[in-house]
């Protein structure tokens, strides 16, 4: 382990934050407005991919050096490490907001230690803030892929939800969709995708799991049962049923029917 050297004399904190106050002053030098760095970060935060690319066509390069360099104080010396100061911190911002948008915190961490990687082996500052970008990009592309496939599980929630509360009603994919929100043909594709099933054959099965808990626990005849979860025919019942459970409403019955024993 490395040995501190004993004959540098420390320097106390205080001293070194109140030269800088002091310098900073006497310059005029300034830092980013915590407004603007709270503005970046919201934008990642939500995924603004589209927003935070405009944002970077309309700022060449040599405008945002001479920003970096004039509102981010004076961080080290040399210059390029003054610049690789400021764009540790940006990309650690970008990994934070990614963390509060929805990415997996060691995703996220992940991400930035390969970007401080890519950061280290930049030879000026124009590459520097290609890396910087490049994250700022990267972490807003994941969180709004994130945000849409929760979007889109939400989707498929809210259809699964309005099949349960009206098994018993006449329906169309139309109807969900409309209750929902979303066109029809796109919660079509949607629900297939993640449920690898029409949204009507899911309907159709979830109307038979009905069907056999009636079968099993009521009295109710099997014409009554079809006709309550809204099969076309008692025939047409039979014929789905015996599809997915591999027996017939008669069998399912015989074989499966629980005897109140309270008779």
């Amino acid at each position: 382990m490395e040995k501190p050297n004993a004959n540098k004399e420390a320097v106390p904190i205080n001293a070194v934050l109140q030269k800088k106050m002091m310098e900073s002053a006497e310059n005029e030098v300034g830092h980013m407005a915590y407004k603007d760095e709270r503005y970046f970060y919201s934008l990642v935060c939500e995924g603004a991919l589209d927003e935070i690319t405009s944002l970077f066509s309309k700022m060449p390069v040599e405008d945002v050096l001479d920003i970096v360099e004039e509102k981010t104080g004076r961080m080290a010396k040399k210059k390029l490490k003054h610049f690789e100061y400021a764009v540790c911190s940006s990309i650690a911002l970008a990994s934070r907001a990614a963390i509060e948008g929805g990415m997996d915190a060691s995703t996220a961490y992940a991400l930035q230690d390969a970007y401080l990687q890519k950061l280290e082996n930049s030879e000026n500052t124009v590459e520097m803030l290609v890396v910087s970008r490049e994250a700022y990009l990267d972490y807003a592309t994941r969180v709004r892929d994130i945000k849409r496939q929760d979007e889109l599980s939400l989707y498929v929630g809210k259809c699964k939800s309005y099949v349960a509360n009206n098994l018993n009603k006449d329906f169309t994919l139309g109807d969900v969709a409309k209750v929902i929100g979303i066109t029809k043909s796109y919660l079509g594709r949607l629900f297939l995708k993640h449920e690898g099933m029409s949204v009507m054959d899911y309907v159709r099965r979830k109307r038979v799991e009905a069907a056999a808990n009636l079968l099993r626990y009521s009295d109710e005849s099997i014409s009554g049962i079809s006709a309550y979860l809204c099969f076309p025919s008692q025939s047409h019942f039979g014929m789905i049923f015996k599809k997915i459970m591999g027996v017939t409403p008669y069998q399912y019955r015989k074989q499966k029917r629980v005897v109140d024993l309270m008779r």
